[in-house]
């Protein structure tokens, strides 16, 4: 899907360059803490002056660190929220790129996370995380998802369909078509037990007004000149929820960008995260 630097996307390195200047920024220290990014991409020192010309593109810079926080303080909190519990003992990371919360998150003890990707993804962060201990019972995966056998590579590599487990599907649906979409979702509700939940994030381009495909357009010209390709879904919140509906998925939320709370975590939740 994008011009590759030594095994690995330069749009992925771009999410993970995004991560580290959000971790950075002062007035979020304590709602994200990635160390990991910046470790990453120091590995990869021909990429990181485009990395650095790329961002010099403001419009586009400050857009995709909106995503990378909105993104990650969601997920970020929608796992520890489903994890509190204790019932749910297993995590999959669908096309995992450059995550690090394996290694960043505390309350990841004792749980399983499958991480999934194509085996030069999976080697780069094998290489170049090999010294850092991850918090979770963190299994790698080398697949491709466009591929059906990935479900049972993940059933044998230790996944329980007969446990409820959480999905997270960051920043892979906007690269997907909408039957490809379709088919995923309808590959995790077939391996799902009772309580399980799915989180993503995806491009409803039917709600978009004038303003917001300006900058769209904008946005996507420089992912495309990196290598990268969105592909509009047509959808807008009604349908997405139809679509969760025909592949027996109940829908629970729809957040946009702009509705997600930023705000500094309770004392008790940043020993969780930090520590």
């Amino acid at each position: 899907m994008s011009k590759e630097i030594k095994g690995v996307g330069f749009t992925s390195l771009m999410v993970a360059y995004s991560r580290f200047l959000v971790s950075t920024q002062t007035q979020y220290k304590n709602v994200i803490n990635d160390p990991y990014a910046s470790k990453l991409i120091k590995s990869q020192p021909e990429a990181e002056e485009k990395l650095k010309k790329s961002f010099q593109d403001e419009d586009f810079a400050v857009l995709l660190n909106n995503i990378m926080l909105f993104r990650t303080i969601l997920i970020d909190e929608w796992l520890q929220d489903k994890l509190k519990d204790g019932k749910i003992k297993q995590v999959v990371l669908l096309a995992s790129g450059l995550d690090s919360r394996s290694y960043r998150l505390e309350f990841l003890r004792g749980i399983k996370v499958f991480e999934i990707d194509q085996e030069p993804v999976v080697d780069f962060m094998e290489k170049n995380l090999k010294d850092e201990k991850p918090k979770s019972e963190m299994i790698r995966i080398k697949t491709d998802l466009k591929e059906g056998k990935w479900v049972t590579v993940l059933n044998e590599k230790g996944f329980d369909p007969k446990q409820p487990a959480l999905w997270v599907m960051e920043g892979l649906l906007m690269y997907l078509p909408l039957e490809n979409i379709k088919e995923l979702l309808e590959y995790i509700e077939k391996n799902s037990a009772n309580g399980s939940g799915v989180i993503g994030n995806l491009l409803l381009d039917k709600e978009f007004d004038d303003e917001t495909w300006r900058t769209y357009k904008h946005f996507t010209k420089v992912i495309s000149d990196n290598g990268g390709k969105f592909v509009p879904t047509g959808l807008d919140s009604k349908d997405l929820q139809g679509l969760l509906e025909d592949v027996g998925l109940k829908c629970e939320k729809v957040l946009f960008s702009d509705e997600i709370e930023i705000r500094e975590p309770k004392k008790s939740e940043k020993e969780m995260v930090l520590k």
